[in-house]
Protein backbone atom coordinates (compact mmCIF):
# COMPACT_ATOMS: atom_id res chain seq x y z
CA UNK A 1 0.00 0.00 0.00
CA UNK A 2 1.33 2.99 -1.04
CA UNK A 3 2.30 6.14 1.16
CA UNK A 4 0.19 8.68 -0.55
CA UNK A 5 -2.94 6.10 -0.56
CA UNK A 6 -1.94 6.09 3.47
CA UNK A 7 -2.14 9.91 3.52
CA UNK A 8 -5.15 9.73 1.37
CA UNK A 9 -7.05 7.73 3.77
CA UNK A 10 -6.05 9.54 6.53
CA UNK A 11 -7.45 12.93 5.37
CA UNK A 12 -10.97 11.41 4.81
CA UNK A 13 -10.99 10.05 8.08
CA UNK A 14 -10.01 13.28 9.20
CA UNK A 15 -12.59 14.98 7.14
CA UNK A 16 -15.39 12.56 8.14
CA UNK A 17 -14.79 13.97 11.98
CA UNK A 18 -16.57 16.97 10.46
CA UNK A 19 -20.36 15.88 11.08
CA UNK A 20 -19.02 15.13 14.68
CA UNK A 21 -17.89 18.91 15.53
CA UNK A 22 -20.65 20.41 13.75
CA UNK A 23 -23.09 18.74 15.78
CA UNK A 24 -21.45 19.57 18.49
CA UNK A 25 -21.16 23.60 18.11
CA UNK A 26 -22.98 26.03 19.26
CA UNK A 27 -23.05 27.85 16.16
CA UNK A 28 -25.08 27.50 13.09
CA UNK A 29 -23.37 25.71 10.06
CA UNK A 30 -22.47 28.21 8.27
CA UNK A 31 -20.98 30.42 10.87
CA UNK A 32 -19.53 27.35 12.29
CA UNK A 33 -17.52 26.30 8.54
CA UNK A 34 -16.55 30.33 8.52
CA UNK A 35 -14.68 29.65 11.64
CA UNK A 36 -13.57 26.15 10.23
CA UNK A 37 -11.66 28.07 7.42
CA UNK A 38 -10.17 30.98 10.23
CA UNK A 39 -9.17 29.15 12.94
CA UNK A 40 -7.39 27.14 10.21
CA UNK A 41 -5.87 29.40 8.61
CA UNK A 42 -2.54 30.87 10.45
CA UNK A 43 -2.17 26.39 10.85
CA UNK A 44 -1.83 26.24 6.48
CA UNK A 45 0.58 29.81 6.81
CA UNK A 46 2.75 27.63 9.16
CA UNK A 47 2.51 24.50 6.77
CA UNK A 48 3.24 26.57 3.69
CA UNK A 49 5.77 28.00 5.05
CA UNK A 50 8.09 24.76 6.24
CA UNK A 51 7.03 22.66 3.38
CA UNK A 52 8.42 22.51 -0.21
CA UNK A 53 6.40 23.47 -3.01
CA UNK A 54 6.73 21.94 -6.57
CA UNK A 55 7.97 25.73 -7.98
CA UNK A 56 10.99 27.06 -6.06
CA UNK A 57 9.37 30.06 -6.30
CA UNK A 58 5.84 29.33 -4.64
CA UNK A 59 5.66 30.10 -1.70
CA UNK A 60 3.11 31.42 1.19
CA UNK A 61 5.40 34.62 1.38
CA UNK A 62 5.13 35.13 -2.54
CA UNK A 63 1.39 36.27 -3.09
CA UNK A 64 0.71 33.85 -6.30
CA UNK A 65 -0.97 36.60 -8.88
CA UNK A 66 -0.54 34.84 -11.68
CA UNK A 67 -2.90 32.22 -9.90
CA UNK A 68 -5.01 34.05 -7.57
CA UNK A 69 -8.31 33.58 -9.82
CA UNK A 70 -7.69 29.58 -9.34
CA UNK A 71 -7.05 30.00 -5.68
CA UNK A 72 -9.96 31.98 -5.47
CA UNK A 73 -12.16 29.24 -7.34
CA UNK A 74 -10.81 26.50 -5.00
CA UNK A 75 -12.41 29.04 -1.57
CA UNK A 76 -15.48 29.25 -3.65
CA UNK A 77 -16.32 25.84 -4.52
CA UNK A 78 -15.51 24.71 -1.21
CA UNK A 79 -17.44 27.39 1.00
CA UNK A 80 -20.40 26.59 -1.49
CA UNK A 81 -19.72 23.26 -1.22
CA UNK A 82 -20.19 23.60 2.62
CA UNK A 83 -22.88 26.03 2.74
CA UNK A 84 -25.23 23.55 0.38
CA UNK A 85 -24.33 20.45 2.23
CA UNK A 86 -25.63 22.01 6.03
CA UNK A 87 -28.99 23.79 3.63
CA UNK A 88 -30.06 20.40 2.55
CA UNK A 89 -30.01 19.19 5.63
CA UNK A 90 -33.03 21.39 6.51
CA UNK A 91 -35.26 20.14 3.06
CA UNK A 92 -34.02 16.43 3.17
CA UNK A 93 -33.34 13.75 5.30
CA UNK A 94 -29.62 13.02 6.87
CA UNK A 95 -28.98 9.79 4.72
CA UNK A 96 -30.33 11.51 1.56
CA UNK A 97 -28.29 14.53 1.47
CA UNK A 98 -25.30 12.17 2.49
CA UNK A 99 -26.13 9.76 0.03
CA UNK A 100 -26.22 12.41 -2.85
CA UNK A 101 -23.23 14.55 -1.85
CA UNK A 102 -21.06 11.59 -2.04
CA UNK A 103 -21.88 11.78 -5.98
CA UNK A 104 -18.90 13.51 -6.62
CA UNK A 105 -16.62 10.66 -8.49
CA UNK A 106 -19.58 11.53 -11.21
CA UNK A 107 -18.30 14.65 -11.64
CA UNK A 108 -14.50 14.36 -11.05
CA UNK A 109 -14.06 11.45 -13.28
CA UNK A 110 -15.66 12.66 -16.51
CA UNK A 111 -13.64 16.28 -16.16
CA UNK A 112 -10.54 14.71 -14.75
CA UNK A 113 -10.46 12.83 -18.19
CA UNK A 114 -11.68 16.02 -20.38
CA UNK A 115 -9.15 18.21 -18.77
CA UNK A 116 -5.97 16.30 -17.95
CA UNK A 117 -6.51 13.48 -19.93
CA UNK A 118 -6.24 10.70 -16.55
CA UNK A 119 -6.89 7.11 -18.11
CA UNK A 120 -10.34 5.74 -16.91
CA UNK A 121 -9.65 1.91 -17.08
CA UNK A 122 -12.75 -1.10 -17.35
CA UNK A 123 -12.05 -1.83 -13.94
CA UNK A 124 -11.66 1.57 -12.37
CA UNK A 125 -15.23 2.17 -13.71
CA UNK A 126 -16.46 -1.22 -12.27
CA UNK A 127 -14.66 -0.10 -8.55
CA UNK A 128 -16.37 3.22 -8.94
CA UNK A 129 -19.91 1.55 -9.46
CA UNK A 130 -19.30 -0.83 -6.74
CA UNK A 131 -18.57 1.82 -3.90
CA UNK A 132 -21.15 3.68 -4.46
CA UNK A 133 -23.70 0.87 -4.49
CA UNK A 134 -22.10 -0.10 -1.55
CA UNK A 135 -22.88 3.62 0.33
CA UNK A 136 -26.56 3.55 -1.35
CA UNK A 137 -26.45 0.11 0.75
CA UNK A 138 -24.65 1.90 3.78
CA UNK A 139 -27.99 4.25 4.34
CA UNK A 140 -30.88 1.88 2.64
CA UNK A 141 -32.59 1.77 5.89
CA UNK A 142 -32.43 5.73 5.86
CA UNK A 143 -33.41 7.17 2.86
CA UNK A 144 -36.44 8.66 1.70
CA UNK A 145 -36.88 9.65 -2.04
CA UNK A 146 -40.09 11.55 -1.45
CA UNK A 147 -41.26 14.23 -3.76
CA UNK A 148 -41.58 17.12 -0.44
CA UNK A 149 -37.58 16.42 -0.28
CA UNK A 150 -36.47 16.84 -3.89
CA UNK A 151 -35.51 20.42 -2.69
CA UNK A 152 -32.69 19.00 -0.74
CA UNK A 153 -31.66 16.44 -2.76
CA UNK A 154 -31.43 18.97 -5.49
CA UNK A 155 -29.18 21.05 -2.77
CA UNK A 156 -27.10 17.88 -1.88
CA UNK A 157 -26.27 17.06 -5.98
CA UNK A 158 -25.58 20.92 -6.03
CA UNK A 159 -22.63 20.01 -3.02
CA UNK A 160 -21.07 17.17 -4.95
CA UNK A 161 -20.54 19.63 -8.38
CA UNK A 162 -18.67 21.98 -5.96
CA UNK A 163 -16.93 19.83 -4.61
CA UNK A 164 -15.90 17.89 -7.05
CA UNK A 165 -15.55 21.44 -8.81
CA UNK A 166 -13.37 22.14 -5.81
CA UNK A 167 -11.28 18.94 -5.86
CA UNK A 168 -10.22 18.96 -9.55
CA UNK A 169 -9.14 23.05 -8.68
CA UNK A 170 -6.96 21.75 -6.02
CA UNK A 171 -5.38 19.54 -7.82
CA UNK A 172 -4.27 21.88 -10.77
CA UNK A 173 -2.97 23.83 -7.85
CA UNK A 174 -0.82 21.10 -6.80
CA UNK A 175 1.52 21.40 -9.31
CA UNK A 176 3.09 24.63 -8.38
CA UNK A 177 1.92 24.97 -4.88
CA UNK A 178 2.43 22.50 -1.38
CA UNK A 179 -0.99 21.98 0.43
CA UNK A 180 -0.76 24.48 3.15
CA UNK A 181 -0.56 27.77 0.08
CA UNK A 182 -3.76 26.27 -1.42
CA UNK A 183 -5.47 25.95 1.96
CA UNK A 184 -4.44 29.63 2.91
CA UNK A 185 -4.69 31.53 -0.26
CA UNK A 186 -7.96 29.92 -1.22
CA UNK A 187 -9.05 30.87 2.19
CA UNK A 188 -9.98 34.33 1.99
CA UNK A 189 -12.53 33.35 -0.81
CA UNK A 190 -13.61 30.84 1.07
CA UNK A 191 -14.33 33.25 4.60
CA UNK A 192 -15.72 35.85 2.29
CA UNK A 193 -18.68 33.74 0.74
CA UNK A 194 -18.93 32.21 3.98
CA UNK A 195 -19.51 35.41 5.62
CA UNK A 196 -22.42 36.83 3.37
CA UNK A 197 -23.97 33.69 3.60
CA UNK A 198 -23.82 33.49 7.41
CA UNK A 199 -25.16 37.21 7.49
CA UNK A 200 -27.95 36.49 5.46
CA UNK A 201 -29.49 33.04 6.83
CA UNK A 202 -27.96 33.13 10.66
CA UNK A 203 -28.08 35.42 13.38
CA UNK A 204 -25.23 34.19 16.19
CA UNK A 205 -21.34 35.01 14.78
CA UNK A 206 -19.15 34.60 18.04
CA UNK A 207 -18.66 31.48 19.84
CA UNK A 208 -19.47 32.57 23.54
CA UNK A 209 -18.15 29.38 25.29
CA UNK A 210 -14.49 27.86 26.14
CA UNK A 211 -16.16 24.56 24.94
CA UNK A 212 -17.49 26.67 21.74
CA UNK A 213 -14.12 27.62 20.97
CA UNK A 214 -12.56 24.31 21.61
CA UNK A 215 -15.22 22.51 19.27
CA UNK A 216 -14.46 24.89 16.48
CA UNK A 217 -10.77 24.83 16.91
CA UNK A 218 -11.29 20.59 16.53
CA UNK A 219 -13.28 21.08 13.46
CA UNK A 220 -10.45 22.94 11.79
CA UNK A 221 -7.78 20.84 12.94
CA UNK A 222 -8.99 17.91 11.95
CA UNK A 223 -11.42 18.65 9.05
CA UNK A 224 -9.93 21.50 7.23
CA UNK A 225 -5.98 21.16 7.92
CA UNK A 226 -6.21 17.01 8.65
CA UNK A 227 -8.86 16.19 6.18
CA UNK A 228 -8.64 18.49 3.14
CA UNK A 229 -5.48 19.46 3.42
CA UNK A 230 -4.18 15.71 3.84
CA UNK A 231 -6.48 15.15 0.91
CA UNK A 232 -4.74 17.61 -1.24
CA UNK A 233 -1.23 16.04 -0.57
CA UNK A 234 -1.81 12.91 -1.59
CA UNK A 235 -2.94 14.88 -5.10
CA UNK A 236 1.11 15.06 -5.69
CA UNK A 237 0.98 11.03 -6.72
CA UNK A 238 -2.49 9.68 -7.00
CA UNK A 239 -4.78 10.21 -9.76
CA UNK A 240 -7.69 13.03 -8.90
CA UNK A 241 -9.80 10.61 -9.98
CA UNK A 242 -9.31 8.07 -7.51
CA UNK A 243 -9.19 10.14 -5.12
CA UNK A 244 -12.82 11.13 -5.46
CA UNK A 245 -13.74 7.35 -5.40
CA UNK A 246 -11.78 7.09 -2.26
CA UNK A 247 -13.27 10.09 -0.41
CA UNK A 248 -16.41 7.54 -0.51
CA UNK A 249 -14.86 6.22 2.65
CA UNK A 250 -16.05 9.20 4.58
CA UNK A 251 -19.59 7.67 5.57
CA UNK A 252 -18.07 4.64 6.61
CA UNK A 253 -15.70 6.00 8.60
CA UNK A 254 -18.67 8.28 9.73
CA UNK A 255 -20.71 5.55 10.89
CA UNK A 256 -17.79 3.89 12.87
CA UNK A 257 -17.19 7.14 14.70
CA UNK A 258 -20.84 7.17 15.41
CA UNK A 259 -20.49 3.61 16.91
CA UNK A 260 -17.66 4.34 19.30
CA UNK A 261 -19.42 8.04 20.18
CA UNK A 262 -23.03 8.03 20.15
CA UNK A 263 -23.65 4.11 20.10
CA UNK A 264 -25.50 4.10 16.98
CA UNK A 265 -25.64 0.59 15.86
CA UNK A 266 -25.21 -0.42 12.25
CA UNK A 267 -27.57 -3.01 11.23
CA UNK A 268 -26.27 -6.09 9.08
CA UNK A 269 -26.99 -4.37 5.35
CA UNK A 270 -25.26 -1.24 6.03
CA UNK A 271 -22.13 -3.43 7.57
CA UNK A 272 -22.56 -5.36 4.31
CA UNK A 273 -23.10 -1.78 2.31
CA UNK A 274 -19.38 -0.63 4.24
CA UNK A 275 -17.53 -3.90 3.17
CA UNK A 276 -18.96 -3.50 -0.34
CA UNK A 277 -17.65 0.46 -0.11
CA UNK A 278 -13.86 -1.21 0.48
CA UNK A 279 -14.48 -3.27 -1.56
CA UNK A 280 -15.52 -0.71 -4.79
CA UNK A 281 -12.51 1.24 -3.26
CA UNK A 282 -9.91 -1.81 -3.45
CA UNK A 283 -10.86 -2.75 -7.28
CA UNK A 284 -10.60 1.01 -7.87
CA UNK A 285 -7.09 1.42 -6.66
CA UNK A 286 -6.31 -2.23 -8.52
CA UNK A 287 -7.60 -0.23 -12.23
CA UNK A 288 -6.23 3.35 -11.12
CA UNK A 289 -2.16 3.54 -12.09
CA UNK A 290 -1.02 5.89 -9.69
CA UNK A 291 0.42 9.58 -11.04
CA UNK A 292 4.28 7.79 -10.14
CA UNK A 293 3.34 4.90 -12.30
CA UNK A 294 2.05 6.78 -14.90
CA UNK A 295 4.91 9.10 -15.41
CA UNK A 296 7.61 6.36 -14.94
CA UNK A 297 5.46 4.66 -18.24
CA UNK A 298 5.47 7.76 -19.99
CA UNK A 299 9.61 8.24 -19.57
CA UNK A 300 10.23 4.97 -20.62
CA UNK A 301 8.16 5.84 -23.85
CA UNK A 302 10.41 8.51 -24.25
CA UNK A 303 13.27 7.25 -23.76
CA UNK A 304 12.91 5.17 -25.98
CA UNK A 305 11.42 6.84 -28.57
CA UNK A 306 14.71 8.94 -28.72
CA UNK A 307 16.78 5.77 -29.00
CA UNK A 308 14.72 4.85 -31.84
CA UNK A 309 15.23 8.22 -33.35
CA UNK A 310 18.87 8.05 -32.84
CA UNK A 311 19.05 4.59 -34.56
CA UNK A 312 20.17 2.57 -31.88
CA UNK A 313 18.64 -0.07 -32.24
CA UNK A 314 18.07 -2.34 -29.43
CA UNK A 315 17.14 0.21 -26.41
CA UNK A 316 17.56 -1.67 -23.50
CA UNK A 317 21.08 -1.59 -24.15
CA UNK A 318 21.20 1.73 -24.19
CA UNK A 319 18.64 2.23 -21.25
CA UNK A 320 20.62 -0.23 -19.11
CA UNK A 321 24.04 1.67 -19.64
CA UNK A 322 21.99 5.37 -18.61
CA UNK A 323 21.00 3.44 -15.17
CA UNK A 324 17.28 3.78 -15.94
CA UNK A 325 15.52 3.65 -12.91
CA UNK A 326 17.63 6.34 -11.08
CA UNK A 327 17.32 8.54 -14.60
CA UNK A 328 13.74 8.07 -14.68
CA UNK A 329 13.37 10.01 -11.15
CA UNK A 330 15.60 12.81 -12.05
CA UNK A 331 13.33 13.79 -15.35
CA UNK A 332 9.82 13.04 -13.79
CA UNK A 333 11.14 16.11 -11.46
CA UNK A 334 12.23 17.91 -14.53
CA UNK A 335 8.42 16.98 -15.55
CA UNK A 336 7.04 18.32 -12.45
CA UNK A 337 8.55 21.12 -12.75
CA UNK A 338 7.67 22.24 -16.42
CA UNK A 339 4.29 21.94 -15.47
CA UNK A 340 4.98 23.68 -12.28
CA UNK A 341 6.53 26.82 -13.99
CA UNK A 342 4.51 26.64 -17.72
CA UNK A 343 1.04 28.51 -17.23
CA UNK A 344 -0.01 26.92 -20.41
CA UNK A 345 0.54 23.32 -19.41
CA UNK A 346 -2.34 21.43 -19.23
CA UNK A 347 -1.30 18.85 -17.87
CA UNK A 348 1.63 15.84 -17.38
CA UNK A 349 0.82 14.26 -20.12
CA UNK A 350 0.66 17.17 -22.46
CA UNK A 351 3.70 18.91 -21.28
CA UNK A 352 5.30 15.50 -21.64
CA UNK A 353 5.05 15.80 -25.51
CA UNK A 354 6.78 19.39 -25.88
CA UNK A 355 10.19 19.78 -27.65
CA UNK A 356 11.25 20.71 -24.81
CA UNK A 357 10.92 17.87 -22.30
CA UNK A 358 11.40 15.52 -25.17
CA UNK A 359 15.29 17.62 -25.31
CA UNK A 360 15.87 17.16 -21.50
CA UNK A 361 15.03 13.57 -22.09
CA UNK A 362 17.54 13.30 -24.29
CA UNK A 363 20.62 15.22 -22.82
CA UNK A 364 20.23 13.29 -19.77
CA UNK A 365 20.11 9.72 -21.77
CA UNK A 366 23.31 11.06 -23.45
CA UNK A 367 24.98 12.77 -20.89
CA UNK A 368 24.44 9.14 -18.52
CA UNK A 369 25.28 7.47 -21.38
CA UNK A 370 28.94 9.74 -21.66
CA UNK A 371 29.47 9.33 -18.34
CA UNK A 372 29.76 5.39 -18.28
CA UNK A 373 33.18 5.79 -20.75
CA UNK A 374 34.22 4.33 -23.64
CA UNK A 375 34.05 4.98 -27.18
CA UNK A 376 30.68 3.38 -28.26
CA UNK A 377 29.12 4.75 -25.29
CA UNK A 378 30.16 8.21 -26.65
CA UNK A 379 29.40 7.63 -30.56
CA UNK A 380 25.49 6.85 -29.60
CA UNK A 381 25.82 9.91 -26.97
CA UNK A 382 26.59 12.07 -29.91
CA UNK A 383 24.37 10.41 -31.90
CA UNK A 384 21.17 11.08 -29.71
CA UNK A 385 22.68 14.87 -29.60
CA UNK A 386 22.50 15.45 -32.95
CA UNK A 387 19.34 13.78 -33.66
CA UNK A 388 17.79 15.83 -31.16
CA UNK A 389 19.51 18.86 -32.98
CA UNK A 390 17.76 17.85 -35.97
CA UNK A 391 14.12 17.25 -34.69
CA UNK A 392 14.14 20.75 -32.46
CA UNK A 393 16.72 22.92 -33.46
CA UNK A 394 18.27 22.51 -29.50
CA UNK A 395 22.26 21.37 -29.21
CA UNK A 396 22.89 20.70 -25.25
CA UNK A 397 26.62 18.84 -25.32
CA UNK A 398 25.83 15.55 -23.04
CA UNK A 399 29.05 16.48 -21.03
CA UNK A 400 27.86 19.77 -19.44
CA UNK A 401 26.59 19.26 -16.44
CA UNK A 402 23.21 20.48 -15.60
CA UNK A 403 21.40 20.53 -11.90
CA UNK A 404 17.70 19.00 -11.15
CA UNK A 405 14.10 20.25 -12.34
CA UNK A 406 15.67 21.64 -15.54
CA UNK A 407 12.98 23.31 -17.95
CA UNK A 408 13.08 24.78 -21.51
CA UNK A 409 10.05 26.69 -23.00
CA UNK A 410 9.82 27.24 -26.69
CA UNK A 411 12.87 25.13 -26.66
CA UNK A 412 14.26 25.86 -30.01
CA UNK A 413 17.60 27.56 -30.90
CA UNK A 414 18.86 26.93 -27.21
CA UNK A 415 22.77 26.08 -27.17
CA UNK A 416 24.31 24.85 -24.40
CA UNK A 417 28.51 23.97 -24.40
CA UNK A 418 30.52 21.27 -23.24
CA UNK A 419 31.90 23.23 -20.15
CA UNK A 420 28.72 24.37 -18.66
CA UNK A 421 27.86 23.44 -15.06
CA UNK A 422 24.43 24.41 -14.58
CA UNK A 423 22.45 24.51 -10.86
CA UNK A 424 19.58 23.20 -9.65
CA UNK A 425 16.02 24.69 -11.28
CA UNK A 426 17.45 26.61 -14.24
CA UNK A 427 14.72 27.82 -16.54
CA UNK A 428 15.37 28.83 -20.30
CA UNK A 429 13.82 30.12 -23.05
CA UNK A 430 14.28 29.85 -26.84
CA UNK A 431 17.48 30.56 -28.59
CA UNK A 432 19.08 31.13 -25.45
CA UNK A 433 23.59 30.56 -25.82
CA UNK A 434 25.42 28.94 -22.92
CA UNK A 435 28.76 29.31 -25.28
CA UNK A 436 32.41 30.46 -25.76
CA UNK A 437 33.44 33.78 -26.40
CA UNK A 438 35.30 33.89 -29.02
CA UNK A 439 34.57 31.92 -32.31
CA UNK A 440 37.21 29.55 -33.01
CA UNK A 441 40.79 28.65 -31.73
CA UNK A 442 39.56 28.61 -28.06
CA UNK A 443 41.79 27.44 -25.43
CA UNK A 444 40.68 23.97 -24.14
CA UNK A 445 39.20 23.16 -20.44
CA UNK A 446 36.72 25.62 -19.05
CA UNK A 447 35.65 27.66 -21.94
CA UNK A 448 31.65 28.27 -20.87
CA UNK A 449 29.27 29.24 -18.15
CA UNK A 450 28.68 28.49 -14.72
CA UNK A 451 24.87 29.05 -13.73
CA UNK A 452 23.82 29.10 -10.00
CA UNK A 453 20.18 27.86 -9.02
CA UNK A 454 17.02 29.06 -9.52
CA UNK A 455 18.33 31.17 -13.12
CA UNK A 456 15.92 32.26 -15.45
CA UNK A 457 17.26 33.34 -18.83
CA UNK A 458 14.88 35.02 -21.19
CA UNK A 459 14.74 34.33 -25.00
CA UNK A 460 17.58 35.00 -27.30
CA UNK A 461 20.02 35.56 -24.11
CA UNK A 462 23.78 35.39 -24.28
CA UNK A 463 26.33 34.21 -21.89
CA UNK A 464 29.36 33.99 -22.93
CA UNK A 465 32.47 32.67 -21.96
CA UNK A 466 33.73 30.82 -18.29
CA UNK A 467 31.41 33.59 -16.50
CA UNK A 468 29.48 32.48 -13.33
CA UNK A 469 26.07 33.56 -12.97
CA UNK A 470 24.76 33.20 -9.23
CA UNK A 471 21.61 32.00 -7.89
CA UNK A 472 18.45 33.67 -8.40
CA UNK A 473 19.79 35.55 -10.73
CA UNK A 474 16.97 36.63 -13.97
CA UNK A 475 18.72 37.81 -17.34
CA UNK A 476 16.12 39.75 -19.93
CA UNK A 477 15.67 38.27 -23.33
CA UNK A 478 18.62 39.12 -25.65
CA UNK A 479 20.69 40.59 -23.24
CA UNK A 480 24.71 39.18 -23.97
CA UNK A 481 26.71 38.88 -20.82
CA UNK A 482 29.90 38.77 -20.49
CA UNK A 483 31.57 39.25 -17.23
CA UNK A 484 30.45 37.47 -13.62
CA UNK A 485 26.77 38.45 -12.07
CA UNK A 486 26.25 38.13 -8.17
CA UNK A 487 23.83 36.44 -6.31
CA UNK A 488 19.73 37.86 -6.47
CA UNK A 489 20.67 40.04 -9.48
CA UNK A 490 18.75 40.92 -12.70
CA UNK A 491 20.63 41.87 -15.97
CA UNK A 492 18.29 44.10 -18.02
CA UNK A 493 18.88 45.95 -21.05
CA UNK A 494 17.61 49.51 -20.51
CA UNK A 495 19.45 51.10 -24.17
CA UNK A 496 16.99 50.23 -26.34
CA UNK A 497 13.46 51.86 -27.65
CA UNK A 498 10.34 51.41 -29.39
CA UNK A 499 9.22 54.48 -31.28
CA UNK A 500 5.41 54.35 -32.64
CA UNK A 501 5.08 56.45 -35.08
CA UNK A 502 1.29 57.51 -36.80
CA UNK A 503 1.10 55.49 -40.68
CA UNK A 504 1.55 58.36 -43.47
CA UNK A 505 -1.68 59.24 -44.76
Amino acid sequence: MSRHFLILLAGVACLASGGIFVKLSELGPIMTAFYRILIAMPLALLWARFSESPSPRAGAWNFPSGDAPLFALSGVFLALDLILWHISFHHTTVANANLLANLVPFVVVPLSWLLYREPISPMFFAGLVTAVFGVALLMSGKIDPSPEHFRGDFLAIATALFYGLYLLTVNKLRARYNAGDILFWGGFSSLAVLLAAAVFSENAFFPQTAFAVLVLGCLALFSQIGGQGLIAVSFGRLPVSFASVAVLMQPVIAAFYAYLIFSETLSALEAAGAGVVLAGIYICKKGSAGKKDAIEETIKTKLRLICRDAGLGSCRRALKSAEHSALSGVLAEDLHASVAKNPAAMSISTMAESAGFYAVCAYRLAAAIVAKGGDKNRSAAFRIQQKTLALFGIDIDPRARIGKRFVMDHAHGIVIGETCHIGDDLYLLGGVVLGERGIAGNPNGKRHPTVGDRAEIGMNARILGPVTIGNDVFISPHAIVTENVPDNSRVIIVNQSQVLKPAKG
